[in-house]
C-alpha cells in the first residue's frame, strides 16, 4: 500500500476518517466529540490533534465557518428579497400613479373648455361687443354639448388682456382646453380668427 499511496495504511484510514469527519461537521451531524468516535477515533483529544495536524484549525472552526458562511448566504438571500419587493413596491406604485394621473388627465381634457375673451383688432375700440357677441354665441353653442364643461364667461373675463401663459391659465381655470380668438371687422366684411 504504501508503494502505491506513499502513505502507510494506518495513515491514509485516518486521512479518510478526518475527510470524513469534516464532512459531517459541516452538516453538523453531531457535535466534534460524537463525530470523533463515530469515525473511529478512541479519544477525542486525539481527533483534534490530528484534525488540527491535516486541516490546519480545529474541529470547532469547521462549524463557525460553516454557520458563518449560512449566515452569509443568509443574509444575501434577505437583502435580494428586500430588494425584489423594493422594486415591485416602486414598479406598483408607479403604475398607479401613472394611471391615475391619466385617467384623471383625461378626463379633465376630454370635458372642460374656457373661451377667452376675443381681441377685437380693428380701429374703433366701442365695436368692442361685435367679438364679445361673438364669443358669446360660441360659448352658448358649446354648453349644448352634453358631458362638456364650460366655463363661464364672468370667470374668464380677467384673462381679455392675458398676461400669463395658455398653460398657467388652464391649471387656474382646471380645464384641459382653451379657446381663444380675436374679430376684425373691415367695412361690410368680418374676421373670427379662432385657435
Amino acid at each position: 500500500m504504501k508503494i502505491l499511496t506513499g502513505q502507510s495504511a494506518s495513515h491514509m484510514i485516518r486521512e479518510y476518517r478526518l475527510k470524513k469527519a469534516f464532512e459531517m461537521l459541516q452538516h453538523k451531524v453531531a457535535t466534534a466529540s460524537e463525530i470523533s468516535y463515530q469515525v473511529g477515533f478512541s479519544s477525542p483529544s486525539y481527533f483534534t490533534t490530528c484534525f488540527n495536524e491535516y486541516f490546519g484549525y480545529p474541529p470547532g472552526k469547521v462549524r463557525r465557518s460553516r454557520s458563518s458562511g449560512s449566515t452569509k448566504k443568509y443574509s444575501s438571500s434577505r437583502k435580494l428579497i428586500f430588494i425584489s419587493l423594493a422594486t415591485l413596491v416602486v414598479v406598483f406604485s408607479a403604475f398607479f400613479i401613472y394611471f391615475t394621473v391619466t385617467e384623471r388627465n383625461i378626463k379633465i381634457t376630454d370635458k372642460s373648455i374656457a373661451v377667452l375673451p376675443f381681441k377685437y383688432l380693428s380701429d374703433d375700440p366701442e365695436k368692442q361687443y361685435l367679438a364679445d357677441g361673438v364669443m358669446e354665441a360660441i360659448l352658448l353653442h358649446l354648453s349644448k354639448i352634453e358631458d362638456l364643461r364650460v366655463i363661464d364667461r364672468t370667470s374668464v373675463e380677467q384673462y381679455r388682456e392675458p398676461d400669463k401663459t395658455a398653460i398657467i391659465i388652464c391649471k387656474e381655470l382646471d380645464v384641459g382646453y382653451l379657446l381663444e380668438g380675436s374679430f376684425q371687422k373691415y367695412g361690410d366684411q368680418a374676421k373670427l380668427i379662432v385657435q
